[in-house]
């Protein structure tokens, strides 16, 4: 089967993530015998205590993690015998702590894609209100971002890390505390864009523990140490 097949049957329409009997242990058991269903344009937020293990599942979801016991499955495939480059065709992934790498603004926005046009950066850019600190660089898209961005703050990271997302555009986005390093103001200008942008044709899958992350979700999964606490829509889950 050619690559360019294997990637058309990864985002056809029936999208769907599956973690079946989904154990972790570090030097303890982080959590155990998760079960679950994500399905096409789902919008999900993970919930829990600290040190639960939301962050260890979303990267267990985006095929960074190797579970130590059970699967995770992407139409139906073990994500552990699907190619790297077609998973990064299928899934966005944002950690909580974005690290820049050297290069010019543009590099980092579009690392690892091709074809991409600095009408559609721009684009991008105002969608996520990147382009306030783009027209205050005097060299725009070519400023040279050193090893790590520690030019930038950690908000101004996080919304450089956000646009990438939306001009990589791909099929499932997971984000990792995606406000965390905002002020208010942008918080809520990110996530009115979110709501509005990935409703659309996307799967969202977030971890959060910030209440008004939660507009953007209309499913939310509780995690413990046990397992899957709750898991229902936002309304059954909240009263």
């Amino acid at each position: 089967m050619s690559e360019a097949k294997k990637r058309d049957e990864l985002i056809a329409d029936d999208l769907l993530l599956q973690a079946k009997n989904l154990s972790h242990k570090f030097d303890y058991e982080l959590f155990n015998d998760i079960n679950l269903s994500l399905f096409k344009k789902e919008s999900i937020a993970i919930i829990g205590m600290s040190g639960s293990g939301k962050s260890t599942l979303l990267k267990m979801i985006a095929g960074l993690y190797k579970p130590t016991e059970g699967n995770v499955y992407l139409n139906g495939i073990d994500m552990q015998f699907i190619n790297r480059d077609l998973l990064n065709d299928t899934i966005s992934y944002l950690p909580q702590s974005t690290k820049l790498f050297q290069g010019t603004l543009r590099d980092n926005l579009i690392f690892g894609m091709i074809g991409i046009s600095d009408e559609q950066i721009i684009e991008a850019c105002k969608l996520t209100g990147l382009i306030i600190l783009l027209n205050d660089l005097p060299k725009g898209l070519d400023t040279i971002i050193p090893e790590g961005g520690e030019s930038f703050s950690g908000g101004q990271k996080q919304i450089i890390a956000l646009t990438r997302a939306i001009i990589g555009n791909k099929r499932v986005v997971l984000l990792d505390e995606p406000t965390a390093s905002m002020d208010e103001g942008t918080e809520r200008h990110i996530i009115g864009m979110l709501k509005n942008r990935l409703y659309e044709k996307q799967t969202l899958v977030v971890v959060t523990h910030k209440p008004i992350v939660l507009s953007m979700v209309d499913r939310i999964i509780v995690l413990t140490n046990d397992g899957i606490a709750i898991d229902g829509t936002k309304q059954e889950v909240l009263q």
